[in-house]
C-alpha cells in the first residue's frame, strides 16, 4: 500500500510512505509470526480489533518483500497492484517523491491501486490521470501448495441444516467447499473447475464477486478431501476443515438421517468459523469428539490401502496398490466411485459385478 498524507514538515507538504501488510483474525496470529520469521524478522505485528496485522514499512526491509514477489509472483489481479506498488517504491528509493513531478507520478499510481484516491487527494491533485494497471488475463495455478495456501486464507468449508418437508425428519443437511473472489478474478475460480475436475463457478447477484463451489458429496470425498489431506490447510481454518470432514463422515454413514446424527452435526457446526470459542490447549473440534482426527485419517487410509478386486462373473481377481488405483482402472469399464468402493470394502457384497477386499500387502 502507498500512503500519501499532509505533513507541513516536508518540502512539498506531503509525506509518502510505502508499506506491505497482511491482516488476519486474532486466532491466526501464529501464521503472521511464521511469515515474520520467514522474512528474517523484518517488520512487526500490530494488534487491532479482533485481528493482527504484519506490517513492513522500512524502505530497506521492503526490498526483501519486492525480491520475494519478483521470484514468486502473485497470480490474482492483485498482481497489478503489486507492479504499481513496486514502481512507487522505486520512485521513493530514487527520492523522486521529494520533487513535484515525482510526487504526482506516485499520486497517479495510487489512483489505480486498491481503493484509489481519497477525496482530499483528489482535491489536492485534480489533474492527475490514473496510471495504467496491468490485468492478468490468463491466470495459472503454479502448484498444489498454492491452492492450500489460498484456501487457508480465502476458503470456506461449510455445512448447514435447513428445514425440508420432503425429508423424513424434516431437515436437509447441505455440505460444500467454497472459494470466493472479486469478479475481476473470475477466470481464476473458473480455472479451479478444471483443476479439481469438479465444482462450478457461480456469479453472485450483485455481480461484484463470484464463488467456486463443490457440493457433490462424491466429489468432496474423492477429490477435495484427498487433496487437502496431502496439501495441508494451515491456521485456525484447519480446525474448520476437521469439523467439516467429521460432518461428511456422518453423512457417508447416513447418520444425518437420524435425530442423533443431526444433533451431532449441529454441535460440529457450532465449533466452526465465527461460532468457535478459541481454546489454547487443544482443538475445539477435538472437544466435540476425539474421533475427528481418526475419522479424517480413516478416509486417508482408505484411499491408499492395498485392495483386491474380484470379478463375480469370471472369478478373476486383480490386485491394486490403492482404492484410487482400482477406481481409475474401473472408471472406463464400469463406473464405480471411490466412495462406493470404500463403502462396500470387505462387505462381501457385489457392486456392478465386482467384490472388493482389503489386503495387508501385495507381492
Amino acid at each position: 500500500m502507498i500512503t500519501i498524507r499532509e505533513n507541513p514538515g516536508c518540502n512539498l507538504g506531503w509525506a509518502v510512505v510505502a508499506a506491505f501488510q497482511i491482516s488476519l483474525h486474532v486466532k491466526d496470529k501464529a501464521i503472521l509470526n511464521e511469515i515474520e520469521a520467514f522474512f528474517g524478522g523484518i517488520g512487526q505485528n500490530k494488534q487491532g480489533k479482533n485481528k493482527w496485522t504484519f506490517v513492513v514499512s522500512s524502505l530497506n526491509e521492503i526490498k526483501k518483500i519486492v525480491e520475494h514477489f519478483d521470484i514468486y509472483p502473485l497470480i490474482t489481479q492483485k498482481y497489478g497492484d503489486y507492479l504499481l506498488f513496486r514502481e512507487a517504491v522505486t520512485l521513493i528509493q530514487r527520492k523522486e517523491h521529494l520533487t513535484l513531478e515525482g510526487l504526482e507520478k506516485i499520486v497517479a499510481i495510487k489512483a489505480s491501486m486498491n481503493l484509489g484516491l481519497s477525496k482530499k487527494l483528489q482535491e489536492a491533485f485534480p489533474n492527475i490521470n490514473q496510471k495504467n494497471r496491468l490485468l492478468v488475463h490468463t491466470p495459472k495455478i503454479p502448484n498444489p501448495f498454492w491452492i492450500a495456501g489460498f484456501t487457508s486464507g480465502e476458503g470456506c468449508f461449510f455445512f448447514n441444516i435447513g428445514k425440508d418437508s420432503k425429508m423424513k425428519l424434516g431437515y436437509r443437511v447441505r455440505v460444500g467447499f467454497q472459494l470466493t473472489q472479486h469478479i475481476r478474478d473470475r477466470q481464476l475460480l473458473i480455472l479451479l473447475e478444471t483443476y479439481f475436475g469438479c465444482g462450478k463457478y457461480y456469479l453472485a447477484n450483485d455481480h461484484r464477486h463470484g464463488d467456486y463451489i463443490v457440493s457433490d458429496i462424491s466429489a468432496l470425498v474423492e477429490k477435495i478431501i484427498p487433496f487437502f489431506t496431502q496439501y495441508k490447510i494451515i491456521g485456525i481454518k484447519e480446525q474448520d476443515y476437521l469439523c467439516w470432514c467429521e460432518a461428511i463422515n456422518l453423512i457417508i454413514a447416513k447418520k444425518h438421517l437420524t435425530l442423533e446424527g443431526i444433533d451431532q452435526i449441529r454441535k460440529l457446526r457450532g465449533n466452526m468459523n465465527t461460532s468457535r470459542v478459541l481454546v489454547e490447549s487443544e482443538s475445539p473440534c477435538l472437544e466435540v469428539g476425539k474421533e475427528i482426527i481418526s475419522n479424517v485419517n480413516v478416509i486417508k487410509r482408505r484411499l491408499v490401502k492395498p485392495i483386491r478386486v474380484q470379478e463375480v462373473k469370471s472369478g478373476k481377481t486383480l490386485n491394486f496398490s490403492s482404492i484410487r488405483e482400482a477406481y481409475l482402472y474401473l472408471l472406463n469399464i464400469n463406473k464405480v466411485s471411490i466412495s462406493t468402493i470404500s463403502r462396500y470394502l470387505d462387505t462381501g457384497k457385489s457392486v456392478k459385478g465386482y467384490i472388493f477386499f482389503s489386503v495387508n500387502n501385495i507381492d
